[in-house]
């Protein structure tokens, strides 16, 4: 039954992604964003990976690019819909490239070229990565201009 439930689930966010037209506030979502401040459970992002962009393509998929001495590296990423002007909901893919059955729900705001994100996302527990928590964060995000 919960096999059935779960693939209801994902053709209904397939259906969704590949049938939805790209709206006014999802076009204004769609390119690339550089974190400017964020908090995690009321806590700082570490430095570590507090340098990063996100973007956001019009196939509904993104992708998090931390900024390294190197170069940019693959934070995660995964697909993305928006269910109304003010909520982004994500799928990330997992380390094996599959996605996720988990859903994260976030909240946003867009003034001008500023992105106010902010919401849940479920993490494993160090301890018992079978074990999920909630996660709250709140972070700030410029527009990069393209070249």
């Amino acid at each position: 039954m919960k096999l059935i439930f779960k693939n209801l689930a994902l053709l209904f966010l397939i259906l969704v992604l590949t049938t939805s037209e790209t709206t006014v506030k999802e076009s204004r979502l769609i390119g690339t964003w550089k974190l400017v401040s964020g908090k995690s459970n009321g806590v700082a992002t570490p430095k570590v990976i507090a340098d990063r962009n996100q973007v956001f393509r019009i196939d509904k998929t993104f992708e998090s690019l931390v900024n390294t001495p190197n170069g940019q590296m693959h934070g995660n990423g995964g697909l993305y819909f928006l269910p109304n002007d003010t909520t982004v909901i994500t799928f990330h893919k997992e380390s094996n490239g599959k996605l996720s059955t988990i859903a994260n729900t976030y909240f946003f705001r867009i003034k001008n070229d500023s992105l106010h994100l902010y919401g849940n996302y479920l993490a494993g527990i160090k301890e018992n990565p079978a074990l999920l928590q909630k996660v709250f964060i709140d972070e700030r995000w410029v527009r990069i201009k393209s070249k």
